[in-house]
């Protein structure tokens, strides 16, 4: 079964065609010119729908207008908000580096804390091992100094010993 999609009629009847006005049946020179061809509304509307349109559209652009003076406002306070974080940020990167100046000022002087400890260290080892010796030395003269009285008199060298003590 074949069906026919166009509009009955219209391969018969040339005069009747859908547009306006029938540009099939005007010459090609009259077409051209733009005050032959007029256009129209495809809905009528009433003036009392034409003004609630406007009306509609005034209402429209008000909120619109509103939005955009509130996203305005909203963009000025996120930049605010962004420049003060930003200069928040500088802030505490030169904290940091003054920070890190000072851990760095504090390891050399523990640094060199920790080698002056170390050369007190050998110093007073070095004075514990002379005192020790010089103690040695001190027991060493005094047990010879006793063995020295404990000789026989009859030395000549015992009084002359005696009298260094």
């Amino acid at each position: 079964m074949n069906v026919l999609r166009s509009p009955t009629g219209s391969d018969t009847n040339f005069e009747r065609s859908g547009s306006q006005p029938n540009l099939s049946n005007m010459p090609s020179a009259s077409i051209s010119e733009p005050s032959t061809i007029t256009f129209r509304n495809k809905r009528k509307h009433s003036d009392g729908e034409y003004d609630q349109v406007q009306c509609q559209l005034s209402d429209i652009q008000k909120k619109m207008t509103e939005m955009m003076t509130l996203l305005t406002s909203s963009i000025n306070v996120q930049k605010e908000s962004a420049n003060e974080i930003r200069n928040d940020i500088a802030m505490i990167r030169c904290e940091i580096q003054d920070i890190r100046d000072a851990m760095r000022s504090t390891e050399q002087r523990t640094t060199n804390l920790a080698t002056n400890q170390s050369n007190i260290q050998d110093e007073i080892q070095s004075l514990k091992n002379f005192a020790h010796k010089a103690g040695d030395t001190f027991v060493s003269l005094v047990s010879n100094v006793e063995n020295l009285k404990n000789l026989p008199s009859y030395t000549s060298i015992k009084p002359a010993l005696l009298s260094l003590v």
